[in-house]
């Protein structure tokens, strides 16, 4: 009679069904049809994925950050720069919290020091080396 989603703030403004609103309106929908008193439950809607990492610290469980996994490509290593990884990387990155995740490039993790945004590195899991392509070798971002 409950389905647990991990939906989170980050998510809210690409994604309509990463809304509570979304939820209580499917909720509601589902109600009258199958007499259901299904309940979804998102308790970390409203959190960023970087309070959501810092949770995980405060409350003595960062070991267990090792077991999630966000990669769009879904193979064994994350591929570290989809936009769920990037996510995911700014969330730890923010967090000041080192990412255990299991990349197929950790140097990724780390800010880009040869390619400047606004001034200021480019920040970790983000497209750099050009407006038009990404540069597979990093070799100048130390490993994160």
């Amino acid at each position: 009679d409950k389905v647990w989603i991990g939906a989170t703030a980050d998510d809210y403004e690409s994604f309509v069904d990463c809304r509570r609103s979304y939820f209580d309106d499917l909720e509601a929908e589902w109600a009258p049809r199958e007499g259901s008193t299904m309940t979804i439950c998102s308790p970390l809607v409203t959190k960023r994925k970087s309070q959501i990492v810092s949770m995980f610290r405060e409350y003595g469980a960062s070991n267990l950050l090792t077991h999630t996994y966000s990669c769009y490509r879904g193979e064994k290593l994350a591929c570290g720069h989809c936009g769920a990884c990037r996510s995911r990387v700014q969330g730890f990155y923010e967090a000041g919290v080192r990412d255990p995740g299991a990349y197929f490039d950790r140097s990724l993790l780390s800010p880009c020091t040869s390619c400047l945004v606004m001034g200021k590195p480019t920040p970790p899991g983000i497209r750099c080396h050009g407006s038009g392509g990404w540069s597979d070798s990093h070799r100048e971002r130390k490993e994160g």
